[in-house]
């Protein structure tokens, strides 16, 4: 909700980890309506009105889409996850 209108929409739009790290994601369906929470490899159903908590892992580097899968939400339920390659530390 913003200034009590409805806005589909993830809230940040935008997760940047290192590669290999895990995510806990806390996701929040305040409305109504049905949703979901795509990343590669997962797909997480937000039903109305409940609290979702989930971990992923960020197997590989690079720029991945997160999308609502339902047709309708999109463009505007949608985001990125930005994995940066790990680095090794060499002394």
């Amino acid at each position: 909700m913003l200034e009590g209108k409805e806005v589909y929409a993830f809230s940040p739009s935008t997760v940047a980890v290192v590669e290999g790290d895990t995510i806990h994601f806390t996701l929040i369906n305040p409305e109504d309506d049905d949703h979901s929470f795509m990343l590669p490899d997962l797909v997480v159903p937000l039903p109305p009105q409940q609290t979702t908590r989930v971990s992923y892992v960020a197997k590989h580097a690079g720029i991945y889409p997160i999308l609502c899968t339902i047709p309708k939400h999109l463009p505007m339920m949608s985001g990125q996850l930005i994995v940066l390659a790990g680095t090794s530390m060499a002394y």
